[in-house]
């Protein structure tokens, strides 16, 4: 219990939480697969949204401290390498919020879950 009460301490000082994975990804329990598939991917993109503008302010308020202005910012040009990880990086973003439009989802809710091998 102490050690729960530290993490979630921490989390509410960095404001970070840990990523939980459910196993529901066969599961239809909203009637249709592309209704579970919409609720998904728009729970996952407000998720991203929402983490990505809370760093973005973080970084903006520390950079202003260090005396980065935000012209810098704007006017910034990336490196090759950059490009390279930020496509990698894009991607993995669009798999995360509008991957599950893909999923075919069969199992109704209260279905029997197939055994994991």
């Amino acid at each position: 219990m102490a050690n729960e009460t530290t993490n979630k301490t921490q989390r509410d000082k960095t404001h970070s939480a840990p990523f939980i994975k459910t196993d529901v990804d066969d599961v239809v329990m909203l009637g249709e697969p592309m209704t579970d598939n919409l609720v998904t991917s728009m729970q996952a993109m407000g998720a991203e949204v929402w983490t990505l503008w809370r760093r973005i302010r973080v970084m903006e308020r520390l950079l202003e401290e260090k005396g980065i202005s935000h012209a810098s910012i704007e006017n910034f040009i990336p490196t090759e390498a950059d490009a390279v990880e930020w496509k990698k990086e894009r991607d993995a973003f669009i798999v995360r919020t509008i991957g599950p439009l893909s999923r075919e989802g069969h199992l109704k809710v209260g279905a029997d879950w197939p055994k994991k091998t």
